[in-house]
């Protein structure tokens, strides 16, 4: 039996794993904010800004933006669990707000238990400072909360006619004075290259902290081989900076992967968090796979036990052998997949059954990604299919339009203009010539047996 089901998403919630740290320093400009999270509960919600004209970040750059919203809105940005160590710590940060005739609420709350806002344990601790299109900084003080774990939200509600908007940028939750210094990135040797060599290890350290760094260790291995700690003295490195520090020198002396890990060790660090970092460096030819495809997808009256089969494209130059498939159903992971000796040569495509799973009625999403040794194009490594098992559903998300089963009349389309509420693409209904003139549109559903 087939019937139409109507799905209401109450909450969206993005970027959800929560991590914990002893401080925050977080300037927006990467989105989604690695270990924030956002929750949505009515329409609007947190965005992140284009970095110029009037939405341009404090200091320049990105900045988190709530933005006008006609209706309802109830929009929480949350940070990663803090551990208060001391009793001198203080939320910092830079607000601007504009529309304050068209005021209605934003604040920062704070929670000692869970960083969820539906669990009921957020409490306000100061409302914006509500100054009108300039960039204001704004403290609020923390001390009470020393030794417990924290998160920190950033609130905007309203019931209608949300027309305000607040920015949001540069904030730091930390004690008034600390040593920090963090690992940003390893430098080199990173990418690809085919040709085995002797490369020069260099990482980018930067002082998150008030103090200056001096004198520090960097700890190193490649691919879990222990190499000599490279000590730095006189790095002088001011708050606020960042430099590119040589630990030492390794013989890539075979094609490979090498996961190469740094751990740096400074005395009287008060957030180990981000003293370590990895990265992998391929030595190999270049190649690129795409995941183009999940079965089963579309409808299905059955449910039970079936077959997962991706299709891998050979989108590169050099023949592919060895893949590993990472998937999961409805957010559960499945064990990943691996084949050797696929021999899968460029431009040519391979069907893979990578497990089965037990399907039951309603919407299953399966997520796939394929990941290979040298892949030098990444936007392409994974897939999403969607099987309906006795319910309709349908997200519009195919190459062709109208879906299968399905039938439409005049000048229906597909489009993507506008955030839809899943996927990337949703059904529009236009008229004849732009703008103007009459809407005949039609679009009929599968014949459904009730």
């Amino acid at each position: 039996m087939k019937t139409l089901v109507i799905l209401f998403l109450s909450v969206i919630l993005t970027n959800s794993a929560f991590t914990q740290t002893t401080t925050v320093n977080e300037s927006f400009e990467t989105w989604p904010v690695p270990d924030w999270s956002t929750y949505m509960y009515e329409g609007g919600g947190w965005f992140h800004s284009p970095p110029w004209g009037g939405d341009l970040g404090y200091g320049g750059g990105n900045c988190a933006i709530h933005k006008i919203w006609n209706d309802a809105v109830d929009d929480w940005l949350v940070s990663p669990q803090i551990d208060v160590i001391s009793s001198d710590y203080e939320l910092v940060f830079y607000e601007k707000s504009n529309d304050l005739q068209y005021y209605t609420y934003a604040g920062v709350h704070i929670s000692t238990a869970s960083g969820d806002p539906a669990d009921g344990n957020f409490v306000e601790i100061s409302e914006s400072l509500q100054v009108e299109d300039q960039w204001v900084e704004h403290i609020v003080d923390l001390s009470s909360y020393n030794g417990e774990s924290i998160y920190i939200a950033f609130v905007f509600q309203g019931a209608t006619e949300c027309w305000a908007r607040w920015l949001v940028d540069e904030v730091v939750v930390a004690p008034d004075a600390f040593i920090d210094g963090g690992l940003i990135e390893i430098v080199h040797p990173s990418g690809i290259n085919p040709v085995p060599s002797t490369e020069n290890i260099i990482v980018t350290l930067h002082n998150y902290g008030t103090d200056a760094i001096n004198d520090a260790d960097f700890e190193w291995s490649v691919n879990g081989a222990g190499q000599a700690t490279y000590v730095a003295t006189g790095l002088n490195l001011d708050p606020g900076s960042e430099v590119n520090v040589s630990i030492g020198q390794y013989d890539f002396a075979t094609q490979d992967d090498y996961l190469i890990s740094v751990n740096f060790v400074l005395a009287g660090d008060i957030n180990p968090s981000n003293d370590t970092i990895e990265s992998i460096y391929y030595v190999t030819d270049p190649k690129d796979a795409a995941l183009t495809d999940i079965i089963p997808k579309g409808y299905s009256p059955v449910t039970g036990i079936k077959d997962v089969t991706v299709t891998v494209f050979n989108n590169g130059d050099y023949t592919i052998n060895d893949v590993t498939i990472e998937w999961d159903i409805n957010g559960v992971d499945q064990s990943d997949f691996d084949a050797s000796s696929i021999g899968l040569d460029p431009q040519e495509e391979i069907e893979l059954t990578i497990g089965q799973y037990d399907f039951l009625d309603g919407v299953s999403e399966i997520n796939g990604t394929v990941i290979i040794s040298g892949d030098e194009d990444l936007s392409n490594n994974s897939h999403t299919s969607y099987t309906a098992v006795n319910i309709l559903w349908e997200s519009f998300e195919g190459e062709f339009f109208p879906p299968e089963m399905w039938s439409a009349d005049d000048y229906p389309l597909r489009d993507y203009f506008f955030p839809p509420p899943h996927g990337e693409f949703y059904y529009v209904a236009q008229t004849d010539d732009n703008y103007f003139g009459e809407i005949s549109d039609t679009l009929y559903t599968p014949l459904l047996h009730i």
